[in-house]
């Protein structure tokens, strides 16, 4: 990580976008880019080591099988209602969703 950003200084350095290497003020970005990045690593490594709370992770786990008992609840009506409806076109040949005005549908062998 620190060799990518060091490159990176001396890339904009020999692009003419930052003070030449030689410079005090090359030296000085380069301290304070050094010691950004290594607060940046520091700060990830402490959230790394730190472990969630307990309770939050309960509650995350009980909300995502909530989660999938609503949804497996939900799917499952509107499979019903579906197969349902089909069973309702094959036994008497109109859609219960259309109403009563709708023709019945001609039955394939009939229809010569």
């Amino acid at each position: 990580m620190w060799v990518w950003v060091a490159s990176l200084i001396a890339r904009m350095a020999a692009d003419g976008e930052v003070p030449p290497m030689g410079s005090p003020t090359y030296n000085a970005l380069i301290t304070t880019s050094k010691g950004n990045a290594m607060g940046a690593i520091r700060k990830a490594k402490n959230c790394l080591n730190i472990q969630m709370p307990f309770p939050y992770a309960h509650m995350l786990a009980t909300l995502v099988h909530i989660n999938n008992y609503v949804l497996a609840t939900i799917c499952g009506i509107q499979m019903g209602s579906a197969i349902g409806q089909v069973h309702h076109v094959f036994v008497f040949g109109a859609c219960p969703l259309l109403g009563p005005d709708q023709e019945r549908i001609p039955d394939a062998y009939t229809a010569a």
